[in-house]
């Protein structure tokens, strides 16, 4: 609407020709680039239920929270080697959608990066790419350093870091 709005005064600024002038606007071909539901669409389903009803509706991608982002929040946890993730992995693969990116990950300028290892560890076992970090950085430079280890942890597992800057 806005955009709407800033072309309309445009136009009338500039005359009637300005509309005109601009290319015509086309929405995106999805199948060139696949969507992911993540982890909020429909965080109160288990994992399986999710990925089917994302597959379902045409997602080819998923996110899941496999950590608490803060103390008891909803989270669907994941171990490293255990038959719960093998029968994901295959649930996934039976349901051919890719889990890409995981949430839960709340940091700040005092977190202990190494709590976050098992998960990781899960994260990699289930080959996700995506990591989202949530934060909070009073002290900028020791937030940097708990940064820094997260993704000194993260790189050989293939990961990449989104970074999500919070103000709690």
């Amino acid at each position: 609407m806005q955009r709407r709005s800033f072309f309309k005064t445009a136009a009338m600024i500039a005359g009637s020709t300005a509309l005109s002038a601009l290319p015509p606007v086309h929405a995106m071909d999805c199948k060139k680039r696949p969507l992911q539901a993540i982890a909020l669409c429909a965080i109160e389903l288990p994992p399986e239920q999710f990925a089917l009803q994302a597959k379902k509706a045409g997602y080819e991608k998923m996110g899941l929270r496999i950590h608490p982002i803060v103390p008891g929040a909803l989270a669907h946890e994941f171990r490293a080697n255990t038959p719960e993730i093998r029968a994901f992995k295959q649930h996934l693969a039976n349901t051919g959608i890719v889990l890409h990116g995981v949430d839960g990950f709340a940091i700040n300028s005092d977190t202990d990066p190494s709590q976050f290892h098992p998960v990781m560890d899960a994260c990699a076992e289930l080959g996700v790419k995506n990591l989202t970090l949530c934060g909070d950085a009073p002290n900028k430079e020791k937030f940097a350093r708990v940064l820094q280890d997260m993704a000194d942890y993260a790189a050989p597992r293939g990961f990449n870091i989104d970074v999500e800057f919070m103000i709690w």
